[in-house]
């Protein structure tokens, strides 16, 4: 469960390497053929733990993105805002503070489920990149929810 939150959550042949090694390392007998625990010992260790974690589709961030996201970045993130805020005079003028979100959609994204915490409602993968082509996105609004017309990106194409 900690790796998942970690972004490092494991699939089932994970699992089942990880069971292995345990058992090597710690000199514990080994009860299973061929020395990996099989589809029924991964079907009811998921039973036995069915309260805490589940299988869900993991989502690849990329790790550049998921380092990008630490507690030391949004502060400094933060204090820009706050200090372009003051400078620009733009305290009592939220009509002309906006905010951009750009998402990427991939064309062709290999789904992969791993163990997860129950509660996890969208885990993610760290991946080391993405290379699969992929749509952009672009939302602007501004403060008081006025929206701009979203900028889509098509493989270099720019469509409005």
């Amino acid at each position: 469960m900690t790796l998942a939150e970690w972004g490092f959550g494991m699939d089932r042949f994970q699992l089942k390497i990880l069971v292995q090694d345990y058992l090597k390392r710690t000199d514990r007998p080994n009860p299973f053929k061929d020395g990996i625990p099989g589809k029924d010992w991964i079907t009811g260790f998921e039973k036995r733990w069915r309260e805490n974690l589940r299988r869900r589709v993991a989502q690849n961030l990329p790790k550049n993105r998921a380092e990008a996201c630490s507690k030391e970045v949004l502060q400094d993130f933060y204090n820009k805002l706050n200090n372009s805020i003051q400078r620009l005079q733009l305290q009592r003028k939220p009509q002309n503070i906006f905010n951009c979100d750009e998402t990427g959609l991939q064309t062709d994204c290999g789904v992969q489920k791993m163990l997860c915490r129950k509660a996890s409602a969208n885990p993610h993968k760290v991946v080391g990149s993405t290379t699969k082509s992929r749509y952009t996105v672009l939302v602007c609004c501004s403060f008081t929810g006025e929206y701009l017309p979203p900028y889509i990106n098509d493989k270099g194409l720019r469509c409005q």
